[in-house]
C-alpha cells in the first residue's frame, strides 16, 4: 500500500546545512531537469537498441547479451561492430559523434543526479562537499536553464 509523503518544515539545521526548501518561483528549472533526465534515459535505451540491431542476432538473444551492459562498454562494442561491418565513414563518424556527446551529457547528468543541487536564482549550483574524498577534491558546477535545454535537445 502506497503512502503519501507528509508535509513537514525543514529544521533550522537542515536549512543551514542543505539550503532549506527550494523556492516555488522557478519550476521551469526543475521541469527542464526532469525532461533532460528523461531524454537521457531514452537516448541510453536507443544505444541498447542500436547494439541489438548491429549484432544481427534475434532480439531475445541480443537482449540477453547486451541487456545488462553499462553504457561505456556498450558504446565501445558498437564502435567495434560498426568497424567490422565496414560502415561508411560518414555513418561511423555521425554515430561516433552522438556516442561522444552522450558520454559528455552522461557525465553532467551524473553530477545533477548524484550531487547536491541548489537553485541559485538564475542557475543550479551543483557540488559534492559531503561526498568528496578530500576537501581539495570538492567540485562545484553551474547549470543554466539553457544548459539543461541543450542537453535535452542533444539527447
Amino acid at each position: 500500500m502506497a503512502t503519501t509523503p507528509r508535509q513537514q518544515q525543514s529544521s533550522p539545521l537542515a536549512r543551514a546545512f542543505l539550503g532549506g526548501i527550494w523556492p516555488e518561483s522557478e519550476p521551469g528549472y526543475f521541469a527542464e531537469l526532469g525532461r533532460m533526465i528523461t531524454a537521457y534515459a531514452s537516448a541510453e535505451a536507443g544505444v541498447h537498441f542500436l547494439a541489438r540491431y548491429l549484432s544481427g542476432w534475434p532480439d531475445a538473444k541480443a537482449r540477453a547479451i547486451f541487456g545488462r551492459m553499462h553504457l561505456p562498454d556498450l558504446t565501445e562494442l558498437i564502435r567495434q561492430m560498426m568497424r567490422v561491418d565496414e560502415k561508411p565513414d560518414d555513418v561511423y563518424q555521425e554515430v561516433d559523434a552522438c556516442l561522444i556527446q552522450l558520454k559528455v551529457i552522461g557525465d553532467e547528468r551524473n553530477k545533477l543526479v548524484h550531487r547536491m543541487v541548489e537553485y541559485a536564482g538564475s542557475h543550479f549550483s551543483v557540488s559534492n562537499p559531503l561526498t568528496a574524498k578530500s576537501v581539495v577534491k570538492i567540485e562545484r558546477d553551474v547549470f543554466s536553464l539553457r544548459n539543461l535545454e541543450n542537453m535535452n535537445l542533444d539527447c
